[in-house]
């Protein structure tokens, strides 16, 4: 019986194989498939120094496994979810465990690195309420996080 790790790795396969061609993908399948998974892709630059790390032949082309090692290096440059609980916690102006989303968009907004209108809604979309209780949040974080590093065995 399939295990939601299997579940998880089966789902990166299908992503990569939508882009591949003969088993490869370059550079725009990267960025396609990040942005598939992500909802949005790295910027050009350090979505090329993840290809280089990883394109052990330089030939601007990687395979599945390399792919796997593209994901692993983006689970590792992700802050920890204690960094995430804390920034939460910050915005957290009644202290209650949640954050008012519009409170949370005006600080997006208005912060020292900007974010676009576009990813602001990204980000938010998930959220019909409100609020966000981000102690949920950051569990499902850790949750999805153990079971991308069980599939890829990362750990």
């Amino acid at each position: 019986m399939a295990t939601s790790e299997d579940y998880l790795l089966i789902e990166f396969q299908d992503a990569f194989e939508l882009f591949a061609v003969d088993g490869f993908i370059d550079f725009k399948g990267l960025k396609s498939i990040m942005k598939a998974l992500q909802g949005s892709a790295p910027n050009d630059e350090d979505l090329k120094s993840m290809m280089k790390a990883v394109d052990n032949d330089e030939d601007e082309w990687i395979n599945f496994d390399e792919f796997v090692k593209i994901l692993s290096i983006k689970f590792d440059e992700m802050d920890s979810a204690q960094t995430v609980l804390e920034a939460f916690k910050s915005f957290d102006i009644n202290g209650i465990g949640e954050v008012s989303t519009d409170h949370l968009r005006h600080v997006l907004t208005t912060a020292d690195e900007q974010l676009s209108e576009d990813d602001i809604n990204n980000l938010l979309k998930d959220f019909t309420d409100k609020s966000i209780n981000y102690e949920d949040l950051i569990q499902e974080y850790n949750s999805d996080l153990i079971q991308y590093r069980t599939a890829t065995k990362l750990n």
